[in-house]
Order: structure tokens, then sequence, then C-alpha cells
């Protein structure tokens, strides 16, 4: 249904084969909305220019709250919750992209001021299917998780290195489950965050070597991650969250280094 709502969006604007390897090793920086963003979203500041940004969904609130302005906003999720939680009545910048997979709620688009461009996701029928009446062929594999969807949109951008900031996987202190800027923390999100701390503990081995709490999900999430990185030998994955669980394939390295 998202798909057919948003034929008209994906007819109207650039497919994503125009950007293919146009950032060819610019750094970027995926940023998501694990607890260790708060530790060092100031230093996000300091890139400007230096690198593109791109925020996933969740992510976009703290940062705009802190005055970061993303280059590129990703979405992946299909459900209404992506626009009510991180879209609807705020404000971004007109300077700011969004490149979502055009499988999301029918209201993210529409809603969005700035360039924007549908993404068709690799590997799924109903995607190449329509793909082939209203597209040009062009897709990406979005994976399970938005930051997978950041990722590989990044190395088809030809970005390199890829560094990670904000991508926990895992619990922070006191069980803290994102940034407390982010929408979960406020009265719209708190059903969602009440799941997420509901959920089973399991541990994973963290940046520092020792165990963390994280979820079944979560961890889930990081070996999609683990293996998505196995994929891209061409690029450098360098891992700036500091904090959270050790992601293999990537090398540790504080944001402001």
């Amino acid at each position: 249904c998202n798909l057919i709502a948003n034929a008209g969006e994906a007819v109207r604007n650039p497919y994503i084969s125009c950007l293919k390897d146009k950032y060819k090793d610019v750094p970027t920086f995926i940023v998501a909305n694990g607890p260790s963003l708060d530790r060092n979203i100031g230093q996000l500041k300091a890139i400007g220019g230096k690198g593109l940004i791109i925020s996933v969904e969740s992510a976009i609130v703290p940062l705009i709250k802190n005055g970061i302005k993303p280059d590129i906003l990703t979405i992946t999720e299909r459900s209404k919750k992506t626009f009510t939680y991180h879209l609807e009545n705020r404000a971004f910048p007109d300077d700011m992209a969004l490149l979502g997979l055009a499988l999301v709620d029918k209201q993210v688009f529409p809603s969005f001021t700035g360039a924007k461009i549908p993404i068709f996701r690799k590997g799924e029928a109903m995607n190449e299917w329509i793909n082939e009446s209203l597209g040009d062929g062009s897709n990406i594999d979005g994976g399970s998780n938005v930051s997978h969807l950041a990722m590989e949109l990044a190395s088809y951008l030809g970005a390199n290195p890829i560094v990670f900031v904000g991508q926990d996987y895992a619990y922070g202190p006191e069980g803290a489950t994102h940034s407390r800027d982010a929408a979960y923390y406020e009265q719209i999100g708190k059903a969602t965050r009440s799941f997420v701390e509901s959920m089973s503990v399991v541990y994973v081995e963290g940046n520092d070597g020792s165990p963390i709490p994280t979820n079944q999900l979560w961890k889930d999430f990081k070996l999609g991650l683990e293996m998505k990185i196995m994929t891209h030998p061409e690029n450098l994955f360098l891992n700036a969250t500091e904090g959270g669980a050790k992601i293999n394939g990537t090398k540790s390295m504080p944001l402001a280094e």
C-alpha cells in the first residue's frame, strides 16, 4: 500500500542512480540514535565541510535540537510512527535531503520540503516489480535496520571512510535506550521506549572489551551490520561510538580524532 501511495513521489523525483559514486572518497558520518550520542553530539558540529553527515531516522530529532544539520536523512520504517515521532510538526532545513525507501509511510515524502529521493529496495519482489515500471532499475539493499540502509547508501555514494557515531546496539548508563533528546523520551514516544525497556537482556562484548547489556533485536541488528561490512572490503569502516557494542569489521577511533 505504501509503495502504491508513493508512486507519484517516485516519478516526480530523481532516482538514486543520479548519486552513484558522486561522493567518491568523501568521509561520511552515519549518526545513529544510541545513548552514546549525547556524549559527543557537540563534536559533530566540527565536521562542517569535512564530510557528509547521514542521519538515521530517529537521530534527526536530537541532531536538530542541538543545532546540527545533516546532509541526508534516511528512513526505512513502513510504520506511521516514523512520521508522527520524527517528522510531524517539526521543521527541517531546506538544504537537507531525504533519501528514504519508497515503501515508507505515505505521509513522509509529502511532509518534507527539501530534495528527496525514494529508493527502491533491492531483493524485495514488490519493490522490484514497481521499479520495472516507475524506476530506472537502480536500488539499494535496505537490510533490516535503518543503519544498514545508511551504510549501503554511503557505499553507493562512493564514500570513504564510513564512520559510525551513536551506533551503540546496547543499553547505556542506567538502562538508557536512546539519546536523551530523542522522540522516544518525549510523551509521544513513551510506548515504544517502554517496549524496548521491557525486552529481555542479553550481553555482548562492548567497545571496551567488557560485557554490556543489550537485547536480542539489537544483537541481531549488529550482526546484520557486521555481515554487510564484510561485503564491502573497498571501504574503511571506523567506529566512533564512544560506548556501545563492539562492531566487528570496524576500527574504533574517538570522534574527535
